[in-house]
């Protein structure tokens, strides 16, 4: 299981990175200082699965931590980037938030535990 400190950096990396793609697509002009915006929003991001889900045990990884979150997270960034009536830097943003906290299930679903594929509980099942 990776520790906070590799899904901050990772996500820090995927914040940087989809930030360059972006404003590359969008044919604008990169900034410095949303360059590091969008580095400091993606470690945030990269360390959030397992701020709204502990890690207090080793089955902790519930919806946050699933393969349809994962699911979610590409269908959103895809989309936003798609619409025509949406000011670029929502497509910025969005898109950063997404590939950051997609990159916390990524480093999540190579390890021995592997990602839930919708992180339910059997008792959450249960009516």
């Amino acid at each position: 299981m990776a520790r906070k400190e590799a899904h901050a950096v990772v996500g820090a990396l995927a914040g940087g990175v989809s930030y360059c793609l972006i404003k590359d697509k969008l044919g604008e002009e990169s900034c410095l200082l949303e360059f590091g915006l969008a580095v400091l929003w993606g470690a945030f991001l990269g360390m959030l699965p397992d701020l709204l889900e502990p890690a207090n045990d080793p089955n902790h990884r519930g919806p946050m931590h699933s393969a349809a979150m994962l699911s979610i997270c590409a269908c959103l960034s895809k989309g936003m980037l798609e619409v025509r009536d949406v000011a670029s830097w929502k497509k910025t943003w969005s898109v950063i938030a997404c590939s950051a906290y997609a990159s916390h299930l990524l480093l999540d679903g190579v390890s021995p535990r592997s990602l839930p594929v919708l992180g339910l509980k059997a008792s959450a099942l249960e009516v």
